[in-house]
């Protein structure tokens, strides 16, 4: 399964969460990716590879996550809910309030939620 994580800025979240089911979950790909230009844009120069939302990202992906429900409104609103609903997608509600994409209290988040059923196509 090919799964995108979505959050403002690709910068701590998304690229977390991406980081940490690779290493957890090595039979999947995964990709992470932010809906603001403006975030992402400032992020680069700290992580070079940071990288916003595109129709190619989502046309990569059998599965999309949002970090928080502004990031699939924001989706929805830049490629139409069609190209979003056309994808299996979850929203984590998960807010902005860690230091690094390595952040303990990240990775214990990641770790509550149930997983048994993530990677099952509905």
């Amino acid at each position: 399964m090919k799964v995108l994580f979505i959050c403002t800025a690709n910068r701590i979240r998304s690229r977390g969460a991406e980081a940490w089911f690779k290493r957890m979950f090595p039979d999947h790909e995964f990709k992470s990716c932010g809906t603001s230009k403006v975030a992402v844009d400032n992020c680069k120069a700290m992580f070079p590879d940071a990288q916003v939302l595109t129709p190619e990202l989502i046309d990569w992906a059998d599965k999309l996550v949002f970090l928080e429900r502004v990031h699939q409104r924001d989706a929805i609103k830049r490629f139409g809910s069609e190209t979003i609903s056309d994808k299996e997608n979850e929203v984590w509600d998960l807010p902005d309030e860690f230091d690094s994409w390595d952040d303990p209290l990240l990775i214990r988040a990641f770790n509550w939620f149930n997983l048994d059923d993530f990677f099952k196509s509905t």
